[in-house]
């Protein structure tokens, strides 16, 4: 359980419950319950181990490896959960290692709802502040303010490079406004270390320009599952 104030967040936390409510899946966190007759608001959802992100960022503290084929099964998992969501006409728009919550630890499941929203058009406005995870988001929203399931695709790139880099910050050579400008003009993280050829071009297609040529997350998983053989989802 975990609880909220709502005089700074009640719309985002408003916006996650009906969100949250709405969907059931196992690559998505379960809602248990909600309580909003007395502050603070307060959601009771399934208990998991902690954020991906530090989970690997703990790994490679201790030395420890994690083999290839474990890492390619939570990309998997995720894409699983993001290819329900797109079917849904949600967008996720925060889609980032620290928001991946791990159930085991072969396991995960999307996480934080909380600038998501339901999409009929295809997509929505967003609201540009120093709050929203910029490192992860498409040129394209930087120009016209518009988020698409095709700038969570963007994300999910960007995702990939967070896990086999061991929870690496994207750009970390870059500050937020230098990041945005050099992405603008068509600049792309390099290859990291020890990632295999075929899964940095799916990154690179993630990162298409043009969102028209980015796959969907169905395309993915099967990209995903062309990179190690065999792949079983957990």
């Amino acid at each position: 359980m975990f609880y909220l104030d709502v005089s700074s967040e009640k719309q985002n936390i408003l916006n996650e419950i009906e969100i949250l409510k709405q969907l059931k899946h196992r690559r998505l966190l379960k809602l248990y319950g909600v309580c909003t007759m007395d502050d603070p608001i307060s959601i009771v959802t399934e208990l998991l181990n902690g954020s991906l992100s530090r989970f690997l960022r703990r790994c490679k503290s201790m030395y420890f490896s994690i083999e290839f084929s474990q890492l390619m099964k939570f990309a998997f998992q995720i894409a699983e959960g993001m290819a329900y969501l797109e079917a849904k006409k949600i967008l996720h728009r925060d889609l980032r290692a620290e928001n991946i919550l791990l159930v085991e630890f072969e396991s995960c499941k999307i996480a934080d709802f909380g600038l998501a929203q339901f999409t009929v058009s295809g997509e929505n406005a967003i609201e540009m502040d120093a709050k929203l995870p910029v490192k992860w988001m498409a040129p394209e929203v930087f120009t016209s303010q518009k988020y698409t399931v095709k700038c969570d695709v963007w994300s999910f790139g960007i995702l990939l490079t967070e896990i086999i880099t061991s929870g690496e910050e994207p750009y970390s050579d870059k500050s937020k406004a230098s990041c945005v400008k050099a992405i603008k003009n068509g600049y792309r993280m390099p290859k990291p270390p020890d990632c295999p050829q075929s899964l940095y071009d799916i990154m690179l297609i993630c990162w298409s320009s043009n969102p028209l040529e980015r796959p969907g997350f169905i395309n993915l998983k099967d990209k995903l599952s062309e990179v190690q053989k065999p792949l079983i989802p957990m």
